[in-house]
Order: structure tokens, then sequence, then C-alpha cells
């Protein structure tokens, strides 16, 4: 049974509710999740519910996020999903890669973010017990145009602190703004 704040019969599901075809007998322990999920378990074993008493399942979500004008994976980018009561965010790898898991099943909208490009979002449907794969494409800012410059430095012995020789840097990136 479902009430509200101030004690309020709102719904139930389960057992004793006619027609809806959902049961389970003996229920020995109940927990709801962030996201309004009800997690039931019974005799049958551990069932989940969304917050109205439909069955569900969770799935995954990974991908990539890659600049939209030259297909470069982005990394450091925070990606999130939004769901009925909470927002969850990862970032992306050295390689433009991300992965949530324990998605429930239903619709859900990726919104990708990283200094200087604009949001990039995606809308997916995600099955319970699969993986479902998306890219994300960002287009880049006004930022002006990658400049040219000089950096200078020492690499140095993380033992005794003594210049070490021989080692070359490079820098990585899409241009000067990324650093």
């Amino acid at each position: 049974q479902v009430f509200d704040n101030q004690g309020n019969f709102i719904r139930m599901f389960g057992a004793g509710v006619s027609g809806n075809g959902l049961g389970f007998t003996a229920p020995t322990a109940i927990e709801v999740d962030s996201f309004g999920n009800v997690y039931v378990v019974t005799q049958e074993g551990l069932q989940i519910f969304n917050e109205y008493g439909q069955p569900i399942s969770y799935g995954s979500i990974e991908g990539y996020v890659k600049d939209k004008s030259t297909n470069v994976q982005l990394d450091n980018a925070v990606v999130s999903i939004s769901s009925t009561y909470r927002v969850f965010y990862t970032a992306t790898d050295e390689k433009g890669y991300f992965r949530f898991n324990s998605v429930p099943q239903g619709d859900h909208t990726l919104i990708a973010s990283r200094n200087g490009y604009q949001a990039g979002n995606v809308n997916l449907f995600v099955n319970g017990g699969f993986k479902t794969t998306t890219t994300i494409y960002m287009e880049r800012t006004g930022v002006g145009q990658s400049g040219v410059g000089n950096i200078s430095g020492k690499v140095i012995s993380s033992l005794d602190g003594d210049p070490l020789s021989g080692f070359t840097a490079s820098v990585k990136g899409l241009g000067i703004a990324d650093h």
C-alpha cells in the first residue's frame, strides 16, 4: 500500500489487488530507492516495482562523448542522466568513454557538458537486462582559434628532486583553450 506524507491512502499493488497479476507471497523485506522503485523480498525472490506498482528491471548505458565536427573523443566531459527522483553524474575517461550501471528500464535523457562546448544531449530507451550504447556529440563554442604558444619546465625525479634529461613532453587536446 502507498500512502502520502499525511498517511492518506493513495494506491496499492501486489497480492490482494484483483486483476493486476502482480502478486507475492509472504513479503519479508521492503525498500525504496532514490528513484522511487520498490524492492520486495518474498518467497518468490526479489521483485522490483516502480512507484506505481509496475514491475521493472535495470539495464546499463555506455558510450562516448565526441566533438561534432572532428569526431574526436572528449575526455573530462560530465555526463548526467536524470530520473524521477535523482540525477546521476559521471565523467568521461581519457578516451571519451562513460558508463552508467543499474539504470531503470524506460526513457531517459543524457546530457553531456564540457568547458568550451555547448551541452549535447541524447534521448534513449533502456531495456531491462540489456546494455544500451550511444554517442553524444558536442559543438565547440566560440573560444577562438587554437593558439600557438610555448610551455617550459623541467622533468624532475620524484625520489630526490633532481632534474632528469632525455624526456619529451607533449600537450594533448583540441586547442590551447583546453589547458
